[in-house]
């Protein structure tokens, strides 16, 4: 299940890179060019505010989603037990240095 969730995350951050609003001033162009002449081309066209906008949150959306998912934690990695451990020595030396007990 890891392999799948990183892989979606790879995933969701590489097509953010393609719908990243930086590249669609190349993206954009080209896609109009390609689909000129079809009904999906003129309303590309027709709604290019809309589009951007779109490609936008998108970003915006797949990235969060890709950093979420890439640094998410195992399950199998055990807890970090060592910094329970290192605030309670902490805290029992402050205590302890407070009532001139030395250790």
């Amino acid at each position: 299940m890891r392999v799948a969730k990183r892989a979606l995350g790879f995933a969701l951050a590489s097509t953010a890179l393609v719908a990243c609003p930086c590249h669609l001033a190349l993206t954009l162009p080209l896609a109009l060019t390609v689909l000129g002449g079809t009904a999906l081309g003129a309303a590309l066209t027709a709604h290019t505010g809309l589009l951007v906008a779109a490609a936008t949150a998108y970003f915006v959306g797949a990235l969060a989603a890709a950093v979420y998912l890439l640094n998410r934690p195992s399950r199998e990695q055990p807890p970090d037990s060592w910094q329970e451990d290192g605030a309670h020595a902490l805290s029992r030396s402050a205590r302890n240095s407070r009532s001139g007990v030395e250790r």
